[in-house]
């Protein structure tokens, strides 16, 4: 029962340390203009078409990553000791050693990788932003455009591949099916640049 009752007040106090991380980090990151400045990149409008502001959906992931850490963490310690009262189950080991490893591999994996890709996408957007700002007093952006979004495509994917990987993923199958996607991006671009060379040829 004391096993019990500790593993059940580690899932207590995972959900009050979620909870407040939750209220604060929400407050601050309102404050320090997080959300307006996250407003203007792709994934700050992809979250708030899905109906969040940045804050509360950050603030939100943080407080579910608490939870999910705190119930696999009294799963594992609580079979774990158990386990050890009884003289050894090899169950409950077996229980424990998941729980380990889903706080530890997956669930890290998960958080190293998210973080890649903000930080990806970011720079991204800021590179790809650069592009179209250097070209805006020229003639020529309607042809940088399409190879512009292009680039921000493949940088996504290559940002993609690369967060999967540093989570622990093996990616050597996705890039394979991900072959013939970025082909067909190549060619679609191909051929948007080739009607803006016609529209502008026959425009002259």
């Amino acid at each position: 029962m004391i096993y019990l009752g500790a593993s059940i007040l580690i899932i207590v106090l995972g959900y009050v340390i979620g909870r407040l991380s939750k209220f604060l980090i929400n407050i601050f990151l309102s404050r320090i203009g997080f959300n307006d400045w996250v407003r203007r990149i792709s994934i700050g409008k992809a979250i708030i078409r899905a109906g969040f502001t940045p804050s509360e959906f950050f603030s939100s992931l943080i407080a579910w990553i608490i939870y999910v850490s705190s119930i696999f963490t009294a799963i594992n310690f609580g079979s774990r000791e158990i386990s050890v009262v009884l003289g050894g189950v090899s169950y409950l080991n077996d229980l424990a050693d998941i729980s380990y490893s889903i706080v530890t591999i997956y669930l890290g994996g998960f958080i190293k990788s998210f973080l890649v890709i903000i930080v990806g996408f970011i720079l991204v957007d800021g590179f790809i932003g650069y592009i179209y700002k250097v070209s805006e007093p020229r003639t020529e952006q309607p042809l940088l455009a399409p190879v512009a979004e292009y680039l921000r495509i493949l940088l996504y994917i290559g940002v993609i591949i690369f967060a999967l990987s540093v989570g622990g993923i093996g990616v050597g199958e996705l890039i394979q099916i991900l072959q013939p996607v970025v082909w067909g991006i190549t060619a679609i671009m191909i051929v948007v640049v080739i009607e803006q060379v016609i529209l502008r040829v026959y425009k002259k």
